[in-house]
């Protein structure tokens, strides 16, 4: 089992492979509830700030996050700043999603939820597995960006492009 480092090297703590993709599973999953918390209480509250200083704001708390995810080896460090990435995407999510219909949200979510759900269970039942995806769904992702963009040129948008980009996100 394929050990991975979680404090700083004085420590010398591990956790297996399995346990990391639980963790990492069940921190997706918070973001995706502390979002969905953010977009059912705050839309109007986002709706009416000043579009520049909500700008400010944002990527202020989403940049101090990034480096407080860089800056510190704790674990309780790095989930405060990936707390801190969450919430400006939240904020922006609260702003957009009300101008879509009610049961393609619901849907959404539902969709987003056990699909992160089972990944995070497959990754932690075969870990060895989802390790090596990375550069095929790197690929895949390029591949898609461009044929897209050629079919935007040519004229053409279908939502074959919008279902690849799914499973190649889902996967990931």
């Amino acid at each position: 089992v394929k050990r991975i480092k979680c404090v700083p090297s004085s420590k010398k703590k591990t956790l297996s492979s399995k346990t990391y993709n639980l963790l990492i599973g069940c921190c997706i999953l918070y973001g995706l509830l502390l979002n969905y918390i953010i977009v059912l209480n705050f839309s109007n509250f986002f709706s009416s700030v000043n579009p520049y200083l909500f700008l400010i704001c944002a990527l202020s708390i989403g940049f101090l996050g990034v480096y407080i995810v860089n800056k510190y080896d704790k674990p309780a460090m790095s989930f405060l700043g990936y707390t801190l990435i969450v919430i400006p995407i939240g904020a922006e999510l609260a702003m957009v999603l009300p101008g879509y219909a009610q049961e393609d949200l619901q849907i959404a979510i539902i969709l987003t939820f056990f699909v992160v759900a089972i990944m995070t269970l497959l990754a932690t039942v075969y870990p060895s597995f989802f390790s090596g995806l990375g550069k095929v769904l790197f690929f895949s992702h390029l591949a898609c960006l461009l044929g897209e963009f050629i079919a935007l040129l040519a004229g053409y948008r279908t939502s074959a492009y919008n279902w690849i980009f799914v499973i190649i996100y889902s996967l990931y």
